[in-house]
């Protein structure tokens, strides 16, 4: 009885063993939990963000003015502190740099012989953090080629997502944690999850990006791509219309440089941001 008993510890401790064995090797957190998305979904913050743009248009005997408002609703995420800034990632078409379709809307306002010689564009920023507190936000950098922003506003206390040394590996399994079409409400933020895919050059004007088997919609732009361990390894920017089961995220290494260079910028210009942030 004593040799069968020894068996089977040996047998359960090598199952043991062997499932921390697989789950590393395919960079799985085999101690990854529902309270690892809790904690990350606290981290996860609504942006409603008003763009006025405003144009000046000419014809042959005469000059125009005139102006559009509009309005968006997406996703960001807290990823840093600095002193009573909260640092937010989210995508830079939500901080107002104007994407090819939008400009192209705008210059559909423009009638065939006139010219449009000026664009102004303003981007108000409101941030609404999980529990419902509202705070206005100011961008810092956006870069148009990854679709990558990063904005401020005053410190929010709620913990900060570290962002990924590294790509996720194709198959890895991901969760994302969004507002498709805007649904939120305090408390409440719907969360999805999927498989990394690798990365592919969608536009010739864009950065590549990495495809996550992750459904996407309006509303999740600027949202967290993270892995199992709750680290940010992409950002939803887009999603392929006709077939939104797969979304399109900046990279990993995208994300850190971005963040990189938009943290520069907070430090050498505190005061700044945060005069700007009192109005």
């Amino acid at each position: 009885m004593r040799l069968q008993k020894s068996k089977k510890l040996i047998i359960s401790a090598f199952l043991f063993s062997f499932a921390l064995v697989t789950a590393c090797c395919v960079h799985q957190n085999p101690f990854f939990g529902s309270h690892t998305l809790r904690k990350a979904k606290k981290s996860v913050v609504k942006i409603e963000g008003l763009t006025t743009v405003k144009f000046t248009k000419t014809s042959s005997n005469s000059i125009s003015e005139a102006s559009l408002e509009l309005r968006t609703t997406a996703s960001g995420a807290i990823v840093k502190h600095y002193k009573d800034l909260t640092i937010i990632l989210t995508a830079a078409h939500v901080c107002g740099l104007m994407g090819d379709q939008q400009l192209t809307m705008i210059k559909s306002f423009v009638n065939p012989g006139e010219k449009l010689i000026s664009l102004a564009i303003d981007t108000k920023l409101q941030i609404f953090e999980v529990e419902g507190r509202t705070f206005n936000a100011i961008q810092i950098y956006a870069q148009r080629r990854t679709d990558t922003c990063v904005i401020a506003t005053n410190k929010i206390s709620q913990n900060a997502l570290d962002i990924a040394g590294k790509e996720a590996e194709i198959g890895e399994e991901v969760f994302n944690i969004g507002l498709p079409n805007g649904i939120w409400s305090p408390n409440f933020i719907p969360m999805f999850d999927g498989r990394y895919l690798g990365q592919i050059y969608f536009r010739p004007s864009r950065a590549k990006a990495s495809v996550y088997s992750v459904p996407g919609a309006p509303g999740q732009s600027g949202s967290p791509i993270m892995n199992s361990y709750g680290q940010v390894v992409g950002m939803i920017h887009s999603v392929y219309r006709r077939y939104n089961h797969l979304s399109l995220s900046s990279t990993s290494e995208q994300i850190r440089s971005v963040l990189n260079y938009g943290m520069k910028k907070v430090e050498s210009q505190y005061e700044k941001y945060k005069k700007a942030l009192r109005y």
